[in-house]
């Protein structure tokens, strides 16, 4: 037998699972799993730092929960977080709830610094706060600056492309003028250079010309001055061998007037002999003296004779 639902109990049946469905999806983008147990826990801030429902709660850099409700107090100035973690993660009594930043973008979250107490928080109960500066805010305190000097880098850059637009702008006329001169200029310097250019290479002809000619002269200039370095080093021993001879021949000559060996020597050596020769020499210079003076006394010549004189 066929069972048949009236149309009441089908329109309740889609409305218990729409809203099953709806409860399940709604949790499901909500980031939490109906099928796990979590404790509730509190922690009062001086200031929120733009944290929301539904931000992560982190435990150890692990995603154990999410914040759940943010309550100001409006007598005491501060908010209430309420936050759930997984029931199975062992929370200190000590434990403290920072808010920071969980990137680059400045998404925040919470972050769960577990305590050393032995006894464990339990549900409901409201954990210390602080609002601590993580690692993302130091990198963002340190890229901040560097983010103002970037800007002020792109301004002067913006500044300066300005200026060169001006500059290459066909209606201020520099650049296109200084073009103009310089391509005047790269003309008149081209027609002045072609005849010298010309010249140059007739040069260059002719001394290639020239090295052709000499090349066969040169090369019986060399041969033969490779020959006579090859004579000359081939008599080479034997005028070392003659130099060294006369060397030793000379050194003994210079030996034996050193002892007074031969004429030489004693006239080097004996000083009277010097000295007699000095006499005779006196004595020729006086009888040459009175040769000049009185040459009859020495020569007698005549074509007829003379008779002998008496006086003499």
């Amino acid at each position: 037998m066929k069972l048949r639902l009236s149309r009441e109990a089908q329109l309740g049946l889609l409305a218990t699972g729409a809203a099953v469905g709806l409860f399940f999806g709604l949790n499901y983008l909500k980031g939490h799993s109906v099928f796990q147990r979590y404790n509730t826990y509190y922690a009062v801030f001086e200031n929120a730092d733009n944290l929301s429902t539904s931000d992560k709660v982190l435990y150890r850099g692990y995603k154990v929960g999410q914040v759940q409700e943010l309550r100001f107090n409006p007598r005491t100035g501060e908010v209430l977080v309420g936050f759930e973690v997984l029931r199975e993660i062992p929370l200190p009594i000590d434990s403290r709830a920072t808010i920071t930043n969980l990137d680059l973008l400045g998404t925040k979250g919470l972050w769960l610094v577990p305590g050393i107490a032995s006894q464990l928080a339990a549900d409901g109960d409201t954990l210390l706060d602080s609002l601590a500066t993580g690692t993302f805010d130091k990198v963002l305190q340190e890229v901040r600056p560097v983010k103002e000097k970037l800007d002020q880098l792109l301004a002067q850059l913006n500044q300066t492309a300005a200026h060169l637009n001006v500059l290459l702008d066909g209606r201020g006329g520099v650049v296109p003028q200084t073009f103009g001169s310089v391509r005047t200029l790269a003309e008149r310097t081209s027609a002045e250079l072609a005849p010298t250019a010309a010249q140059l290479r007739q040069t260059l002809s002719e001394l290639d010309r020239t090295l052709t000619e000499l090349r066969p002269r040169l090369t019986q200039t060399l041969q033969s001055v490779e020959r006579l370095s090859d004579s000359t080093a081939r008599r080479l021993p034997s005028l070392v061998a003659r130099l060294d001879s006369s060397a030793a021949q000379l050194h003994t000559t210079l030996t034996a007037l050193n002892e007074g060996q031969g004429s030489l020597g004693l006239l080097l050596r004996d000083s009277s002999l010097y000295r007699d020769l000095d006499k005779t020499t006196v004595s020729l210079r006086l009888l040459l003296e009175e040769l000049r003076l009185r040459p009859e006394r020495f020569v007698h010549f005549s074509i007829f004779g003379s008779r002998r004189r008496t006086d003499e």
